[in-house]
Order: structure tokens, then C-alpha cells, then sequence
């Protein structure tokens, strides 16, 4: 049995003390015979059995009173109640919070090891000879149920758990996950069930959308008892890395590159007034070592960035950490990502050769010199083979006549693994094969019109989203009418049927005519692009033509866009700097590996057991289901090149914790009652506790005792007093 106050449990000797009364008062008279005593004694001997009765029951209700009134000092707990009155069995739905906030540490302890602390004394409290069972689920970025049945060995599953995930949660599923874990404990035979939620009800996880009100509005209409638990500290406050960049992405070695970082503190309630600021120590850190330092000024519940020029002159993957000053929660106080040092891309230009004037004006444009950002090579369309597409990073498309479903397989491969696509169409564009190709690439939607002409007033480019980066340079005024100006008089229309179902494909450019004074009328999508797997794709309406816009003649604003969007397309296949919690790994190479192994954050190295992968000219080998350790993972293969050389391969991957996770703003104690208003809420003590909802329940049994004292002493008194009258 477990006591909230066991030290008053010294004072049950004072039990005795009504026992010892009574038998001092037994003592106190000096006995001294007299002629009529013989007389009183054989009246008595008559009276004996009663009066010793009598006094033998007011002795255990004084004993009883004594005893009762010191173990409700000491709190006992429900068990207590239950073994006097009675039970019905109960099942018990413990549901850890396991997401990335529940690192916070305070006063050494952090929330999740709170958290089961306070699951334990639950799980204890069940008697597994009286039929109880639970059940324990792990609520981390994906849920699980980890035990079900016997309580002890629920605990001991519980007590295995020693740290919380790095990603976040979703509270919905959770609640689902608990609802079905309640009803299969109801259905083993349990009459009582309670749900208990351990966590420190961050406002980002618990913000109850309608799939959220719904899963809870399930577990009340079925009946079960639900409880949340905040094992959050009341101070809340955290400063994280929220953001770390690399611009460009991709650069030639010697090139320089800008790292962007981010640094947030938050204050952690909601009503927090201003406070200081925060002062900093970061440090930068490519592939491990240290390249530069700063002291940074966080405003308080504000952020603060810095950038660093680098000029990294190895090739291949680069792994970039910033780190800051260590607090309450270490693991955003860190953040990773990775940058390609790398040749520029290789880009092949397929056309039907000095007939085709598309092929021809997109190779002037793009056929420059070293240290041009693009390798630009040309093949005739009959010459496409998965080997020559092997070595490119983007296939341009000029004008195609004529693509078979060979040409089709083939670019739909390419595209897959990786490779960047631009369809460029002009006048010979077979509108039915290029149809096929779309559908090929996962849009059927776009549908391709005859070429249309427009004399005066011509058309011309519109912007649609100046964010799109082939675009980014256009946000200057000074450069955009070098894009938008220039006359256009014939294209190959393009749309998007149902654009509202494919909201996949972004069309950041669109063709428009002047129709009067300060108007103009929207003629056709200019340039529709989307993504096939790991690939880019684009078709692009108007390219340079002579006959048909007038871009050769002002390059000033066509030439940047066009080195913009192939290294834009090109570069597809690049990971993306920073991969959440939880993503899956995988490497295309050229044959498959003879040898392959993956390097975690930290420094443990893995064997992946899966096998490579054919896919076109390229094998893609799975590298790992589940990244759930943030920071910078190394992947190295080995495969033996078509002469028998052993050729090595490296790739980095960045895995970093989710931002929303680094605010550990809890949520309002008035909207949880809102919105559970049948739930009990209380808070595990890990400082002063915060206010919570006045549905608390008693977690002992010391206002029964309480209450049995009263009716104890109650009773004594009157029967003390009837006995004394009848005696006289």
C-alpha cells in the first residue's frame, strides 16, 4: 500500500494509548472490604459479562478512532478504499508523450522522465490478482502501442523508455490509438477504464483541429474516464536554431556560397511580458570542424540572424552545423544541413538538328564557356539511350517532332531517378505525343493548342510568383521589363484542366495581351512545372524563336532566366538541404554497390540490408526506412566501373527536429476545459504547480478515514453517555 505522507506512520504506537488509559484507570482505586461487600459482589457477578462487553467496545471505538485518524494523515492510497468497500476491476490506457519538447529539463529532471515517474505510480496502483490490466502507447512521430495486458509487465516496458523522440506527434492519432487500446481492455473483461494522457500539453501538439475534437469526442461518447497529466515545468522559456541555409545549394569548387542561420527565443507562455536579451555563443562547423564564431543578442520572445561567406574548394556532399549555448532544451539548440560542391550540371539538348530553330536559339543562349554554371551537349533525338541520359542532370526537349513510346519509357525513368525535364514547344511540337509524355509524367491535365498569333498588340510575359527561384532575380525592377517587355507574337497555348485537382503543377508565368487602357487580357500559361519523384519538370511555351518573340534580341533578361531555370531543374535530383524527422534514405548510382554503409550523427556506422534497385540506366539503393536521430548522417558506397575500377561514392543527409517543437507554449488551461470539460486535469509538481482545471480527483483515501474517525468518536460519545445513566 502506497502513502503520500508515510512519515506520520511513526505515530502509530499511540494506538495503544487508549488500551493503556484504560488499564491505568483499572488501578487507580484502592479496594478495601466492608460487611455488605459480599452482597454487592453477587450482584455483580450477575452484571460482569455485560459491563466488560460494554467497556471492551467503547475501548476499540476510541482505538479505531486513534488508528484511522493517523493513517489519514498519512494519505493512503485509493487502494486502501477499495480493499474496504469493494471494486469493480479496472484497466488502465497509460499514453506517453514523446515528442521532441519533452526533452525539457528542469531542476534535473526533463517532462518525460516526469512522465514516467507519474505512469509507474499508476501502474503500481493496479492489482493484478483482482483481474486489472493495461495497456501503454508511445506517442512519438508515429504511434505505437508497446504493452498490453498484465500490469507489471506494462511497467516494465514503461520503465525501459529513457528518452523521449526527436520529431513531433499528433495528438489526434493518439487519441485514436488510446480509444482502441480502451476498448480491448473493456473487452478483456474490465469494468472500469481510464485513459491517462502524460504530457506537457505543448500548444502546437495540442491544438485541438476537428480531427483532434473528433477522436476525443469518440473517447466520451464511449464512456471511458479520461485524464491528462501535466508533467511540464511552469518555466517554459527556450532559445533554438530555427533556421540554417545554404545559398545556392549547388556551387563549382572555389565558388563562394552564403550560409543564412536563424536564432529564436521563446518565451514559453503565452502572456509573457518583455524580458531581457539573450546573449549567445554559436559556432559554425563544416564537416566537423570549426570555421568561424559569433556572440549573438536574441530580443526576448524575438529571433536574430547571421550569414557567413564560405568558399569550400572539396568536392561532394558538405555537412554544415550551427550550434548554440546549451539550455534546458538541448536538441534544438543545434541545427544541420548540406550544400553540393560540385562541376555544374551536365545538360543535353535534344532537337532534330539546324532545322530545328527552338534547338538552335536555346544553344546560343546556352553553349558559353568554362566557367559557364551548365555543360551543355546536343544529340539528335534518334540517339537518346539510358547510357547518354546517365550522365546528363537536365534533358531539354526543342520543338519535339515526334517521341515514341520507347523515347517516353525512357525520359519517364530519367526523370524518375532524378533528371531535370524541359519541354521547350514551338511550332513542329507533336501536341499528341507530347500529350502521352505528360501523361507519362504524372500530368495528364495539361492540354497543348495549335500556335496562336498575335500582331498588334503582341503578347507578353507576366509574373505570377516572384518567389519561384528561376524568377528570384526578377524581383529587382530594374531587371524584370528585360523579361516581361519583350514582344512575343506566336506560341503554342498550354492549360491545366480542373486546376483546382492538380494543384501539384505551379505555373509561375503567364502570357497576356494589352486589351486598352490599363487592362489586359490573360491569353495562356506560359510555363507549368512540377515534380515526378526526384525529378523536376517544366514546359515552357514561348523559348527563343526568331520568328516568334524577339528574346535574341534582348538577352538581358532571358539569358539569366534561362541559366536559371535548367540549374534549376537540373538540380532536382539534389536532396533537400534539411529532411524532417522520420524521412527515408536512398542513393542512385550507377550500377550496384559491391559495398555500402551508413555513418549516423553519431559516429555509429550501419549495414542496409536492402538490394539495389534497377530503375532505367541508374540503380537506386535504400539506405534506411526511418531517420529518427537529427544531425548529419554520411552515406559511402563502393561500385566497379565497366573496366573493373572500384569507384567510390559519398552523400550527406541533414535530418533536423521539427521548429514547431522549440516553442513549449503550453496550452491555456481554460481552453483544455472548454474544450474537455469532462476530463480531470492535474500537474505533476516539477516546480510550482500551474493552474489547471478544478476537475482534480482524489488520489487518496484520507477523506474516508477522515470521515470513519468522526463516526468512530460520534459513536463512543453516545454510548459512553447511555452507559454512564444506566449505571447510574
Amino acid at each position: 500500500m502506497s502513502f503520500l505522507n508515510p512519515a506520520f506512520l511513526w505515530a502509530l504506537p499511540l494506538v495503544a494509548l487508549p488500551v493503556l488509559i484504560h488499564l491505568l484507570n483499572r488501578q487507580k482505586y484502592q479496594r478495601v472490604d466492608f460487611a455488605a461487600m459480599e452482597f454487592l459482589l453477587r450482584a455483580r457477578k450477575k452484571l460482569r459479562k455485560r459491563l466488560l462487553l460494554e467497556d471492551l467496545l467503547l475501548l476499540a471505538l476510541r482505538t479505531f478512532a486513534v488508528l484511522f485518524f493517523i493513517l489519514a494523515l498519512a494519505r493512503p492510497g485509493q487502494e486502501l478504499t477499495q480493499s474496504l468497500t469493494g471494486r469493480p476491476t479496472r484497466g488502465e490506457v497509460l499514453l506517453l508523450d514523446a515528442s521532441m519538447s519533452m526533452h525539457h529539463r528542469s531542476r534535473g529532471q526533463s517532462s518525460f522522465e516526469r512522465a514516467v515517474q507519474e505512469g509507474k505510480q499508476i501502474l503500481e496502483n493496479l492489482d493484478e490478482s483482482h483481474g486489472d490490466q493495461a495497456a501503454f502507447i508511445l506517442a512519438r512521430d508515429s504511434i505505437s502501442r508497446e504493452a498490453f495486458g498484465n500490469p507489471r509487465e506494462v511497467l516494465s516496458t514503461l520503465v525501459e523508455q529513457t528518452r523521449p523522440s526527436f520529431g513531433n506527434t499528433n495528438i489526434a492519432k493518439a487519441a485514436t490509438w488510446a480509444l482502441r487500446s480502451a476498448e480491448a481492455l473493456a473487452a478483456e473483461g474490465c469494468e472500469e477504464v481510464t485513459v491517462t494522457f502524460l504530457s506537457d500539453l505543448q500548444a502546437s501538439t495540442w491544438n485541438f483541429d476537428d480531427e483532434a475534437q473528433t477522436a476525443f469526442g469518440q473517447l466520451k461518447e464511449a464512456g471511458f474516464t479520461l485524464r491528462i497529466q501535466d508533467v511540464g515545468s511552469v518555466n517554459r522559456e527556450n532559445t533554438a536554431v530555427t533556421r540554417l541555409e545554404v545559398e545556392p545549394q549547388r556551387v563549382a569548387p572555389g565558388e563562394m556560397a552564403e550560409v543564412q542561420v536563424t536564432i529564436r527565443h521563446f518565451a514559453g507562455v503565452a502572456d509573457s511580458s518583455d524580458g531581457s536579451p539573450k546573449l549567445l555563443h554559436g559556432k559554425l562547423f563544416l564537416d566537423q570542424s570549426p570555421i568561424a564564431e559569433v556572440d549573438l543578442e536574441i530580443p526576448w520572445n524575438g529571433e536574430s540572424s547571421w550569414s557567413h561567406l564560405l568558399t569550400p574548394a572539396e568536392s561532394g556532399s558538405r555537412g554544415l552545423e550551427f550550434r548554440i549555448d546549451s539550455d534546458a532544451c538541448i536538441p534544438d539548440d543545434l541545427r544541420t544541413t548540406i550544400f553540393e560542391v560540385a562541376s555544374p550540371p551536365e545538360v543535353l539538348l535534344v532537337g532534330e538538328g539546324a532545322s530545328n530553330a527552338v534547338q538552335g536559339s536555346l544553344s546560343r543562349f546556352l553553349d558559353f564557356p568554362a566557367p559557364a554554371p551548365l555543360r551543355l551537349q546536343e544529340s539528335a533525338l534518334h540517339s537518346l539511350t539510358s547510357a547518354t541520359l546517365a550522365k546528363s542532370d537536365l534533358l531539354i526537349l526543342a520543338d519535339p517532332t515526334q517521341l515514341s513510346p520507347r523515347f517516353q519509357e525512357l525520359i519517364h525513368q530519367f526523370v524518375g531517378s532524378g533528371g531535370g525535364l524541359l519541354l521547350a514547344l514551338g511550332p513542329e511540337t507533336n501536341a499528341a505525343d507530347c500529350k502521352s509524355l505528360l501523361s507519362v509524367l504524372g500530368a495528364p491535365s495539361i492540354q497543348i493548342g495549335e500556335p496562336q498569333k498575335y500582331a498588334d498588340p503582341s503578347a507578353r510575359l507576366l509574373i505570377q510568383d516572384e518567389t519561384w527561384p528561376p524568377l528570384a532575380f526578377f524581383q529587382d525592377p530594374r531587371w524584370k521589363p528585360l523579361l516581361t517587355e519583350i514582344p512575343i507574337y506566336a506560341f503554342r497555348p498550354i492549360s491545366v484542366e480542373t486546376p483546382n485537382t492538380n494543384s501539384f503543377i505551379q505555373t509561375p508565368l503567364t502570357l497576356v495581351r494589352d486589351s486598352g487602357e490599363d487592362s489586359q487580357a490573360n491569353l495562356s500559361a506560359a510555363l507549368l512545372t512540377w515534380q515526378l519523384e526526384g525529378g523536376r519538370i517544366a514546359v515552357f511555351t514561348t523559348p527563343p524563336h526568331p520568328g516568334w518573340n524577339r528574346f535574341e534580341e534582348v538577352p538581358g533578361g532571358t539569358l539569366p532566366f534561362l541559366f536559371d531555370l535548367c540549374g534549376f531543374l537540373a538540380n532536382g535530383n539534389l536532396l533537400a538541404s534539411s529532411l524532417p524527422i522520420g524521412s527515408h534514405f536512398q542513393l542512385i548510382l550507377p550500377t550496384p554497390p559491391v559495398d555500402i554503409q551508413l555513418e549516423n550523427p553519431n559516429g555509429e556506422r550501419l549495414r542496409p540490408q536492402a538490394e539495389a534497385v534497377a530503375y532505367g540506366a541508374r540503380f537506386i539503393q535504400p539506405l534506411l526506412a526511418k531517420a529518427l536521430l537529427p544531425g548529419v548522417w554520411t552515406a559511402t558506397a563502393q561500385t566497379m566501373s565497366s573496366d573493373g575500377d572500384t569507384l567510390s561514392h559519398k552523400k550527406k543527409f541533414s535530418v533536423v527536429v521539427p521548429e514547431s517543437e522549440s516553442n513549449l507554449t503550453p496550452i491555456s488551461s481554460t481552453l483544455l476545459v472548454e474544450v474537455l470539460p469532462e476530463a480531470e486535469t492535474a500537474q505533476t509538481q516539477a516546480e510550482s504547480p500551474r493552474s489547471l482545471s478544478a476537475h482534480s480527483s482524489s488520489e487518496d483515501a484520507s477523506s474516508i478515514l477522515f470521515l470513519l474517525v468522526l463516526l468512530f468518536l460520534v459513536t463512543e460519545t453516545a454510548l459512553a453517555s447511555f452507559l454512564d445513566r444506566r449505571r447510574g
